[in-house]
């Protein structure tokens, strides 16, 4: 069996690539690349990997990252299992997604850096060769041209410091046509045999600390017994994490198992429950305090 931290280390760059199990789609609608890319958000906080550029297609995915803690198995272990387990129960199937392996290409010069993002950008025409990459919505070519703002977690810099932060000059460097474009790149890819597996031993301190002012509120304050004390509990932490101290959704997902989008809706209805629930507000007033002392 190949080792799979063999050349991943603090710092490293990877093209890494995936394709569906038995070549079967990857995607079927809009919300299983919505997830994809909120787990990039948290493999960011999770396990240190840098994504910065990405192209969602039918069947597989491309990414370039960096890996600033050596940790690109674990993290590809995470996404494995956290994407299987929403695609299967999205769409009742059972089995793994992706193959058990994950393809990744080491990067190594400036040159190849933005060579590879240029590929990856480049993936949608195999799609349609007539589609408008600026206007592709699952890949990073939009945020990187100025058409989208792109996720927050997206790293455009790096590469653009390269054409002198001129996003022009980065867009004709991926959309003109270039004679070497029928061949794909010029690195042997070297596969990595990744289990799936799920790691949850990630805990984020200051978000714990949040959580638990929140059990010790909820349990001392008396409400409506109909209320699960956890659930309220969440609602807090989330409201006092996000809406108090401006921490990332995303960092909220990764500790609570959950999606950045899931974490905005129990934000907006912590907020709600606030101002129109007493029993709430008392608690939450109540963790406030605590959070402060502890």
């Amino acid at each position: 069996m190949t080792n799979p931290d063999r050349n991943d280390y603090a710092g490293a760059w990877h093209h890494w690539m995936n394709r569906g199990a038995r070549k079967r789609p990857t995607f079927l609608v809009d919300d299983d690349r919505r997830d994809f890319l909120d787990l990039l958000g948290q493999i960011r906080y999770r396990y240190g990997i840098e994504t910065h550029a990405y192209a969602l297609m039918t069947n597989h995915h491309h990414l370039v990252v960096r890996s600033t803690g050596g940790e690109l198995a674990p993290a590809v272990r995470f996404m494995a299992s956290k994407i299987t387990r929403w695609f299967n129960r999205r769409h009742g199937f059972d089995g793994p997604q992706c193959r058990a392996r994950f393809a990744s290409v080491p990067i190594t010069t400036d040159g190849q850096l933005a060579t590879t993002v240029r590929y990856v950008h480049r993936n949608p025409y195999s799609l349609d060769p007539t589609i408008s990459l600026a206007e592709h919505r699952w890949s990073s070519h939009a945020a990187y041209v100025g058409h989208t703002s792109g996720p927050a977690w997206l790293r455009q810099s790096t590469v653009l410091e390269r054409f002198g932060d001129l996003r022009a000059q980065f867009r004709d460097f991926v959309e003109v046509a270039q004679p070497t474009d029928e061949f794909v790149l010029g690195v042997t890819s070297e596969v990595f045999e990744v289990p799936i597996a799920d790691d949850s031993s990630y805990s984020e301190p200051s978000i714990g600390r949040f959580e638990e002012a929140a059990l010790a509120a909820s349990a001392a304050v008396d409400v409506d017994p109909r209320h699960r004390l956890h659930t309220r509990a969440r609602q807090l932490a989330i409201l006092i994490a996000v809406g108090d101290y401006g921490a990332d959704p995303a960092r909220c997902a990764a500790y609570f198992d959950s999606t950045t989008s899931a974490i905005r809706a129990t934000l907006h209805r912590a907020r709600r429950a606030a101002r129109i629930d007493a029993g709430f507000a008392a608690q939450l007033e109540m963790a406030r305090r605590i959070a402060r002392s502890s």
